[in-house]
């Protein structure tokens, strides 16, 4: 295991080493204690960011984060979470060497000796129940358009798209085909901003189905790089 002490200058954040075990803060608040990442490609990059918000009424300091995996690693910009304030770990997790699921964890250490684990979950390269998309990755050179991304529909009545949430605002998406009967398809378009500067963007969206007889909604993670001259 690592651990993250963290050491803000001028938004960057230097990291050394160490290790240690689990409980949660009163003074931090965190929209969620796990993530699924769903179905994802392997040898890819995607993110996520664990919000979380001070609601007690004193600062509250970020010491360290302990990074279990060597796969995974966090941005952190701002260590004082003052009363009120809402903040975000940016994740990324990369799936090289892995192959079905996988689960990992980070653990955040306030000032307070505090702790508290965040999990996230994956099933990489495996596709089960047919739905793979027939492009799990996008890549946008400079001057292309929109992409189309479609999924089919192999074993079921129907599946439906219940939502799109990406990770951030480089792109935009849209459902074309929201419903499948089977041997039909779903289909979603995606569209770098026209807005981005020059560099290199990389990125991701969850996209959650909804499949007969399925409680939870079932979770696919596609990457997105957008180059731009």
């Amino acid at each position: 295991m690592k651990k993250i002490v963290l050491t803000v200058l001028l938004g960057v954040v230097l990291l050394t080493f160490r290790s240690s075990p689990a409980v949660s803060y009163e003074g931090l608040k965190f929209s969620e204690l796990l993530y699924d990442f769903g179905q994802v490609g392997v040898d890819l990059k995607v993110f996520h960011d664990f919000k979380f918000f001070n609601d007690g009424d004193q600062p509250v300091r970020i010491d360290s984060i302990e990074v279990a995996c060597e796969c995974s690693s966090i941005l952190f910009k701002d260590s004082t979470v003052n009363p009120g304030d809402t903040v975000s770990l940016k994740l990324t997790f990369e799936t090289t060497h892995y192959y079905g699921p996988t689960r990992k964890s980070l653990t955040v250490y306030s000032s307070d000796g505090r702790k508290t684990v965040l999990q996230y979950i994956s099933d990489v390269g495996r596709w089960p129940k047919g739905m793979k998309p027939d492009q799990p990755f996008l890549f946008f050179i400079p001057g292309q358009g929109s992409k189309k991304i479609n999924i089919e529909n192999t074993e079921f009545d129907k599946i439906e798209v219940l939502r799109i949430e990406p990770y951030d605002t480089t792109f935009q998406t849209a459902v074309l085909e929201s419903e499948a009967e089977k041997g039909k398809q779903v289909t979603l378009e995606i569209k770098p901003r026209t807005t981005l500067k020059v560099g290199t963007y990389l990125s991701s969206f969850r996209l959650a189905l909804l499949l007969p007889e399925e409680k939870n909604p079932f979770f696919l993670t596609i990457p997105v790089k957008i180059v731009v001259y």
